[in-house]
């Protein structure tokens, strides 16, 4: 009866674990889909278009398409790391930042590429 009552107990365990495990690589996917889209840079008028939802992760700035590769995401932050290849040896580093309303129903999106800071309003979401 004892072995018993371990089985099932390890099962259960065993099984929130996967789903905790489903749920946390979910909410890092939803963050990579909700800052992909076309972005409005009010500083110089010009657009950013962020694709980080699919396999193929690009950042297309002032016509020039950058690939990039997701370096780490901090859900608690709303951050999301990225490895740029911008053509130099190494790859910058840039961050992208939601920046929520009071409500929650909508953000910016502040951009760091490296010394350049930037708040971005939505254009169009993928």
């Amino acid at each position: 009866m004892l072995k018993r009552h371990n089985l099932s107990f390890f099962f259960v365990i065993g099984f929130l674990a996967i789903i905790l495990a489903t749920v946390g690589c979910a909410s890092k996917k939803d963050i990579l889909q909700e800052v992909s889209g076309i972005w409005q840079d009010d500083q110089d008028n010009g657009t950013i278009e962020i694709q980080l939802a699919g396999d193929a992760k690009v950042i297309t700035v002032k016509g020039k398409s950058y690939p990039v590769s997701v370096a780490s995401i901090e859900k608690d932050k709303n951050k999301v790391n990225l490895k740029v290849q911008n053509g130099g040896g190494e790859p910058e580093l840039w961050t992208l930042r939601q920046i929520w309303d009071d409500n929650g129903n909508s953000f910016t999106l502040a951009i760091n590429q490296g010394a350049e800071n930037k708040v971005l309003t939505p254009k169009q979401r993928s």
